[in-house]
C-alpha cells in the first residue's frame, strides 16, 4: 500500500472519530429538542384545526377496508354480531347491497333520484317519519302521535331484493329548534341483516326495513361503515383517545354526515 493511500486512510479515521479539525462526530453529535410547549387554552384556530384534523381522520378511516384496523369499525363488535360481520363481508364479496353502487346521489333532487332507483329494480313505500319515542313529525315541526296524520311528514323507502335499502327524507325533519344535526332533506343509504329475494314481487319486496334490521350504512361513496356513532353498533373513532366528549361527539357528527347525503333542494 502507498503511503499517499495510508495517509488518506488515515485522514478518514480521524473525520469520522471527530479528532479532526477540531469537529465532533455527527454520529455522536444529538439535536437539542426541548420540551413541547403545552398551551393550557387552545384558541379558536386551534381548536377549528383539531376538527379538521379529526373530520379528515374519520373520512380516510371510512375508506379503509371495514376489517382493517385503520377503518371505523370496532372488531370485538363483530365479532359478538355474527350477522352483522357475514352481512359485511358479503357486501365485500358483492353478494349483497350491490344495487346501491349504481346509484348516484350527487345533484339529485327526490324525483330524479326516485327514477333512478326505480330503473335499478328497487321498490318503495311511503311511511310517516319517526320523531322517536312512538311520535311522529309534522309538517309544522310539532309531533303527533298519529302516523296517519294528513299533515304529518313522510318518508319513501326503497327496497331491493339483494338486501339494499335507501331512505329520502324530501322534506327533511322540520326541526327549528336546531336539536337534530341532519335536517336538510336528504337520502340515506344501508344494507339489511336479514331478507329473503323469494319473498319479493316485481312491485313489492315485504322486508323489514325496522332500524334494528339494518346491517350498516353505505356513505355516497360506497363505503360500509358503522349504522350510528354509537360503540353500540360498532363505531369506533379513528384516534384511540379523544380529549374531549366534544370531540367524541364531533367524530360521530362527521361520519353521520358521510351517510346523510343532502339532496338537491331550492333551500341555498
Amino acid at each position: 500500500m502507498s503511503i499517499e493511500m495510508l495517509r488518506f486512510l488515515w485522514i478518514v479515521i480521524l473525520v469520522i472519530t471527530g479528532t479532526c479539525y477540531g469537529t465532533s462526530s455527527p454520529l455522536k453529535k444529538l439535536p437539542t429538542f426541548q420540551e413541547p410547549y403545552c398551551p393550557a387554552n387552545l384558541n379558536k384556530t386551534e381548536q377549528s384545526n383539531q376538527h379538521y384534523q379529526l373530520a379528515i381522520k374519520v373520512y380516510k378511516a371510512s375508506q379503509a377496508d371495514p376489517f382493517s384496523p385503520n377503518s371505523l369499525w370496532n372488531h370485538g363488535y363483530l365479532e359478538s354480531h355474527p350477522k352483522v360481520k357475514r352481512a359485511l363481508t358479503e357486501f365485500l364479496e358483492g353478494k349483497r347491497g350491490q344495487a346501491l353502487k349504481a346509484i348516484n346521489l350527487t345533484n339529485k333532487t327526490p324525483h330524479s333520484l326516485h327514477q333512478d332507483l326505480i330503473a335499478a329494480g328497487f321498490t318503495w313505500k311511503e311511511v310517516a317519519l319517526s320523531a322517536g319515542r312512538a311520535k311522529f313529525w309534522q309538517l309544522d315541526g310539532s309531533k303527533t302521535s298519529d302516523p296517519n296524520s294528513p299533515t304529518g311528514v313522510k318518508m319513501q323507502i326503497y327496497i331491493h331484493k339483494d338486501g339494499s335499502m335507501v331512505r329520502i327524507k324530501s322534506r327533511g325533519i322540520p326541526d327549528d329548534s336546531g336539536h337534530y344535526p341532519q335536517r336538510a332533506p336528504q337520502v340515506i343509504q344501508a344494507v339489511l341483516i336479514e331478507f329473503d329475494p323469494d319473498q319479493c314481487t316485481q312491485d313489492h319486496c315485504p322486508y323489514n326495513t325496522d332500524y334494528f334490521n339494518e346491517a350498516f350504512k353505505v356513505t355516497a361513496e360506497g363505503s360500509a361503515v358503522p349504522k350510528s356513532p354509537s360503540p353500540r353498533f360498532g363505531f369506533k373513532p379513528p384516534v384511540e383517545t379523544l380529549p374531549s366528549s366534544r370531540l367524541q361527539k364531533f367524530a360521530g357528527d362527521v361520519l353521520m354526515s358521510l351517510v346523510h347525503t343532502e339532496l338537491k333542494t331550492d333551500c341555498r
